[in-house]
């Protein structure tokens, strides 16, 4: 190491007085003969109410401010030190500027002819251990009158250390696990009751609060369950209060029982339905699935009740409640929400039709129920019929309450039609399905007519242009040519009625259907149509950076169809860069990261699209085979906004140029964004303050001006 390096690698005088400032303890400096304050850090007015000023001018101020009982100890302490040249620890009391003493702990160290002293401020600390004393005290008193069992318990080796004879302790937890003095509870408890009963004894030392625990054994073959009442004795000693509340545990799952269910047919209540239809909607959401709801009434029950009583009522809603929840797929769930109504709840629907088969499936097996009762009640009922009304989720709403509402609506629909049918909430899910047939129809017939357009936006090398030069306020900003490396291409359709279409009403359609491949087969077409269209107009070589969808990745042929392509157009691989989302290759990295390698050693770039979006990981970030990491818009649009944005895009920055690749920059629309990018060194950007995507001829007259 040379010089200049050793001189960087010192500690300033500047820096250690910055580190002793800002550390929650007072630096001190005294002279080992008279213990006059040489220097004092800052902290001293925060944590003593001095000022550093004022304790240097007063030569005694150290020694006259120690408690007058303790300030022989430190004078010795101080001695010993000296002769011995060791560093100790001292505790003393010391007046503040308000005349109150605090306990200080000293750490200190004898150099030369000075004292070197940290002092830190323990007043709390030993203000708290008089108090927690003091409850030593009550809690023994408490200790010899309570009924419950009572184990005081080393905290440091989690040893017994005395436990108090009762019926709980003997006859029930000492019987079965083996308590006794000296025995580590480690050996009494299972390992994942050892580890709970540890953090919250750990937790009671640390913080002195008071934790229950609920613990749940097995004792003689039977299920018990025991409080466990945790409180700070010392700091090295815990009690637990045991108490058996078994019986309150039962007594509590009976009343939740009744609570959540129906008395009669033992389903899921109106409020248990809600609360598991709540959790399902969750899931339904999250895993992107459909489900259903069925409000389903007994048409005519009344007349039921009325010929034949009550009694046989109830026993024709049994024989229902049975009858449906025997006919339900796994995971279905079915509940009464009273008098002769039921809820129904079809989760993961795959599609309508399935609705419509279930709630089949269950009218011919209520048609069936008439035979049931004669032969098990000897009664003669005519008929059983029932009317449902179906709302579906995400379809009709996201809302909890809307869906059963709209359930609820359906089923009067459903009565209004003439009973034992079932209804949907309204024709909404026909019109979506005709509007998605059509939508599918016109994809199609765009794809034959070849409807779809490529547009394309300037991706520009930032370290090429001068931003003290630039205009951004001209239609065509006047940046060299040479800082644009290329383009993205994007789709737009434009119907042969001349409609713009947007994106998002169609790719996530094409992309469900598959259809997206044969759109990308034509946006590859187009752009390299294009782009040898632009060669002949501008003297320049450039890269199209093209979007490669899942479904089109993932397609077997896609490699291959690529590389046909590009040969039968005589094109140069080195023209062109593919981009693909983070979260496609993590699905089947080794094989996917494997075609990745070959695109790249042709000379096609791959850019990793809406970095930061997915699972963003660093390992594979490693070992993926990638030129270019785009940065999402998401944090672009957050500069000067958000600074922990900001901050992840440096790391960002950071971590893909130490890869040896490429930053890309995409939503860039204000010039305070641009800066920021250009500032911390991002190599690429592109967005609506250099360049709006436009169709060829505009690209081709933005870049001629440029040139010009």
């Amino acid at each position: 190491m040379n010089n200049k390096n050793k001189k960087k690698d010192l500690i300033t005088q500047e820096e250690i007085t910055h580190f002793f400032n800002s550390i929650d303890a007072i630096f001190i400096k005294l002279n080992k003969n008279t213990l006059e304050v040489i220097h004092i850090s800052n902290q001293v007015e925060n944590i003593l109410g001095y000022e550093a000023e004022e304790i240097i001018k007063d030569k005694n101020w150290f020694i006259k401010n120690i408690h007058i009982n303790d300030r022989n100890k430190v004078v010795e302490e101080l001695r010993v030190l000296t002769i011995l040249n060791i560093t100790n620890t001292i505790f003393f009391r010391f007046r503040n500027k308000n005349g109150k003493y605090l306990y200080l702990k000293s750490y200190l160290l004898a150099y030369e002819d000075y004292f070197f002293s940290l002092l830190f401020d323990i007043t709390s600390e030993k203000e708290q251990e008089e108090k927690l004393w003091n409850s030593h005290i009550i809690i023994s008193n408490i200790y010899k009158s309570i009924p419950q069992g009572i184990l005081l318990i080393n905290t440091n080796n989690f040893k017994i250390i005395d436990y108090k004879p009762t019926k709980i302790t003997e006859s029930e937890i000492c019987s079965k696990l083996g308590i006794e003095i000296n025995k580590s509870i480690k050996e009494i408890f299972p390992n994942e009751l050892f580890n709970k009963i540890i953090y919250f004894i750990d937790r009671t030392r640390i913080l002195g609060t008071i934790e229950k625990i609920e613990i749940k054994l097995n004792i003689l073959n039977k299920e018990k369950f025991f409080l466990f009442t945790l409180s700070k004795v010392s700091n090295n000693e815990v009690l637990i209060v045991v108490d058996d509340i078994t019986q309150i545990k039962e007594n509590e799952e009976k009343l939740r029982y009744l609570a959540l269910h129906d008395p009669l047919t033992g389903l899921p209540n109106r409020k248990y339905l809600f609360e598991q239809l709540s959790q399902l909607i969750i899931q339904a959401n999250r895993h992107n699935r459909k489900l259903a709801i069925i409000f389903l009434d007994i048409d005519n029950f009344k007349d039921i009740n009325d010929s034949y009583g009550h009694e046989i009522g109830d026993k024709v809603l049994l024989s229902i409640a049975e009858t449906i929840k025997y006919h339900l797929r796994p995971g279905d769930i079915i509940g009464r929400i009273g008098g002769d109504e039921f809820i129904i709840i079809l989760d993961d629907i795959a599609k309508i039709e399935d609705i419509n088969i279930i709630a089949n499936k269950l009218n011919k097996a209520i048609e069936n129920i008439p035979n049931y009762i004669k032969i098990k009640l000897g009664i003669d009922i005519f008929k059983i019929t029932f009317s449902m009304g179906i709302s579906v989720f995400p379809d009709y709403s996201t809302n909890i309450n809307e869906l059963i509402k709209f359930a609820d609506t359906a089923l009067y629909k459903a009565k209004e039609l003439g009973k034992n049918t079932f209804s949907f909430y309204s024709q909404e899910i026909t019109n979506k399905l005709e509007k998605r047939l059509q939508m599918l129809k016109k994809i199609n017939e765009a794809i034959k007519n070849k409807e779809f357009v490529n547009y394309y936006q300037p991706i520009i090398d930032i370290s090429k242009i001068n931003l003290d030069e630039i205009d951004f306020n001209k239609d065509i900003v006047n940046m060299p040519l040479n800082s644009v490396i290329g383009f993205e291409s994007l789709i737009r359709w434009i119907d042969k009625d001349n409609n713009f279409i947007p994106p998002l009403e169609f790719i996530p359609l094409a992309e469900e259907t598959n259809l997206i491949i044969d759109i990308g087969k034509i946006v590859l077409n187009n752009g390299i149509s294009d782009f040898n269209e632009l060669k002949r107009t501008i003297n320049k070589e450039f890269r199209i950076f093209f979007n490669i969808s899942p479904k089109e990745f993932e397609n077997p042929s896609f490699k291959d169809d690529l590389f046909n392509l590009i040969n039968c157009n005589n094109f140069n691989f080195n023209n062109i860069s593919l981009e693909i989302t983070e979260n496609l290759i993590i699905k089947n990295f080794e094989k996917y990261n494997k075609i990745l390698e070959e695109l790249i050693e042709n000379g096609i770039w791959i850019c990793i699209d809406d970095f930061g979006t997915g699972y963003s990981s660093l390992s594979y970030l490693v070992n993926l085979n990638v030129n270019i990491v785009k940065i999402d818009r998401s944090f672009i649009k957050n500069i000067g906004i958000n600074p922990k944005d900001e901050q992840i895009i440096k790391i960002i920055i950071e971590i893909s140029h130490s890869l040896g690749l490429k930053v890309l920059g995409e939503g860039v629309e204000t010039l305070k964004q641009l800066e920021f990018l250009k500032f911390i060194g991002c190599d690429y950007a592109q967005g609506f303050l250099l360049a709006k995507p436009m169709p060829l001829n505009q690209l081709i007259y933005f870049l001629s001006n440029l040139e010009n």
